[in-house]
């Protein structure tokens, strides 16, 4: 059986923070760039994209600073408290839900 264990266990609530913020921001990037590359290749300007492009700019901004400002303070969140750093994990993972709920309710 294949296993894989973290070297020091502080590591797991800062891994699954990044992962948490880099869905959201992944999303937010490709669904961009799927613009970018329909707008070059098509000309398509049809009413609601400039929500799209909005809605996308701005979860693909958030969540990329969330994870820039993750990633620079990361030795800060493995000192954290257990409970505080589930915490701000939990807080990640809220952001990319309310990134999703947002995207698919404004757009159809």
């Amino acid at each position: 059986m294949l296993q894989v264990g973290l070297v020091e266990p502080r590591h797991a609530a800062a891994i699954a923070g990044v992962i948490g913020l880099a869905a959201g921001a992944g999303m937010s990037g490709l669904l961009l760039v799927y613009l970018f590359v329909q707008a070059v290749l098509y000309g398509r300007n049809c009413g609601g994209v400039g929500w799209f492009f909005v809605i996308n700019f701005l979860g693909f901004g958030i969540e990329g600073g969330a994870m820039a400002f993750w990633l620079r303070y990361w030795r800060g969140v493995r000192r954290l408290s257990t409970g505080a750093r589930w915490k701000l994990v939990a807080g990640c993972w809220a952001l990319t839900a309310a990134y999703f709920l947002v995207f698919t309710l404004r757009v159809r």
